[in-house]
Formats: C-alpha cells, structure tokens, sequence
C-alpha cells in the first residue's frame, strides 16, 4: 500500500457548498444520511479540497462500536476507510454525471483506536485512469499519529 502524507491545504471548501449544484451528491447524501448519523457524521459539514481532492472530517467514534472493551471493531473502521476514499471519487465521477462505487478496498491497522478518542479522517484521490480511481484514506490522531490507513480503486458507472 502506498503511503502518502495527507495535508489540508488552504482551499478547501464545506461539502454542503459542493453540494449546492449538484446533484448527484445530493442524492447520495439523501440515501446514506442514516449510515453517517450511526457514527455522528454530518457529511454537509465535512472538508474537501478541490485543488487536492482531498477530502476530511473530525470524529468521536462512540462506544457501541467497540469489538473488545477499549477498543474498536475493525468492520467499523474498514467502513471509515471506505468513506474516506470514496466521498473524493464520488466528487470527481460526480463532475462527469457519474457515480464512483467501491470495487476494492485494502487496509491496514497500524494502532488500536479508541471509543471516544478525536480523530481526524482523510482520504485523497492519488490516481485517475479511465474509469477508475485510486484513492488513499488515514485515520490519524490530533498529533498525526496514524491508526489505520486504506488505499481504493472505485469505479466510475
């Protein structure tokens, strides 16, 4: 998996402005609203950089999503992951009338993370070959200190 050093950068820009004209992500926020209400994500108040393609939010991952005591379950973070490297290549098939869907996805647990912990996710495009899209996600503490990262291909239908 390649590793790559997510940075926000100065241009970025609420998802809910993205999401003004568009939509296609309005659609999807619509559908998966529910999905991102159980990890107390409001999606409209998510970051994106367009110039990066990078996309971020702040997270407190509650309790109920524990494997063992103390310690989160890995499907809870895959699906983290998966937001991560997805909502950037959903904006981009987003621009050509697309959908981006998921068709692989790795990923790697590096630290245990922890119920109530802040967290910081990031995902960012690292390539675009046709239809397909390469992205790579982190799950990082506030001293950016990494927990689990993932790499994506999605697909453009």
């Amino acid at each position: 998996m390649e590793k790559q050093e997510i940075e926000r950068k100065n241009n970025t820009f609420k998802l809910s402005e993205i999401m003004k004209n568009n939509p296609i992500l309005q659609e999807y926020l619509n559908a998966s609203q529910e999905f991102y209400k159980l990890f107390n994500i409001n999606l409209s108040e998510t970051t994106y950089d367009s110039a990066e393609k990078l996309f971020s939010f702040e997270i407190k991952i509650p309790k109920t999503f524990q494997a063992y005591d103390g310690i989160i379950h890995g499907g809870t973070i895959s699906a983290l992951l998966d937001i991560n490297t997805g909502i950037p290549a959903l904006i981009n098939a987003s621009e050509k009338n697309k959908i981006a869907l998921t068709s692989e996805l790795q990923i790697k647990m590096l630290n245990k993370i922890k119920p109530d912990d802040q967290y910081m996710c990031s995902g960012q495009i690292i390539e675009i070959k046709d239809n397909l899209i390469k992205s790579v996600g982190f799950i990082k503490d506030r001293d950016g200190k990494i927990y689990a990262e993932g790499e994506a291909t999605l697909i453009e239908k």
